[in-house]
């Protein structure tokens, strides 16, 4: 009958969620539940798409991918995914287009793919992963110039100018300041740097 019995809801606000494999995912929010009540989830038809992520043909066996419909300006980060086959698979896909791009730790963005997903079929999609370039440099004090050996470093991932995310990699940064960074995107290179009680900084 797909009904589901929720407990334990506060008595103020409430936000209530619901997917199924083969649907898209709804969230009804703001609801005050004083007494048990009814809450509709009208979940639409969505489709599924399949993958690989290889580089030089050979599967990535850790890497994060990245989706949109419309805009990179509303990606989705899914999860790491990790698995000795590089493969993926997405099961509740909104219908119609939708780009992809995975990276890895050690490689840049993947050129984009655009697709059509639909209800009954589920496309198959390869995310080519190319060679990363080698970036070198020094965190200091702003204003004194001191090496910051406690600081830290990620890569940020891009798309078109929008940010899509972080990598999962911290880079460690050495007693006299200095970094060695691998799997920068050689077109766009783009990192966060951070250190305690300072302000994060990207370049």
């Amino acid at each position: 009958e797909g009904l589901a019995w929720v407990h334990g809801c506060p008595d103020t606000l409430c936000w209530i969620r619901g997917s199924k494999p083969g649907y898209g995912e709804v969230t009804r929010g703001n609801l005050h539940i004083v007494v048990p009540i009814e809450a509709d989830l009208i979940l639409p038809r969505a489709g599924s798409v399949q993958g690989r992520v290889v580089h030089d043909g050979e599967p990535v066996t850790s890497f994060q991918l990245y989706t949109w419909k419309s805009s990179p300006t509303a990606v989705q980060r899914h999860k790491v995914i990790t698995n000795d086959e590089g493969r993926f698979e997405l099961d509740t896909v909104e219908l119609g287009p939708l780009s992809l791009i995975a990276t890895s730790p050690d490689h840049p963005e993947s050129p984009v793919v655009t697709i059509e997903v639909g209800a009954d079929e589920t496309p198959e999609v390869v995310l080519e992963l190319g060679d990363g370039t080698r970036g070198v440099g020094t965190v200091v004090d702003a204003l004194t110039g001191d090496p910051l050996p406690n600081a830290s470093l990620r890569i940020i991932d891009q798309f078109s100018g929008a940010t899509l995310g972080e990598r999962s990699r911290e880079v460690p940064v050495a007693e006299d300041g200095s970094f060695e960074v691998e799997g920068l995107n050689p077109e766009t290179p783009y990192i966060k740097v951070a250190a305690p009680n300072r302000v994060a900084v990207k370049a």
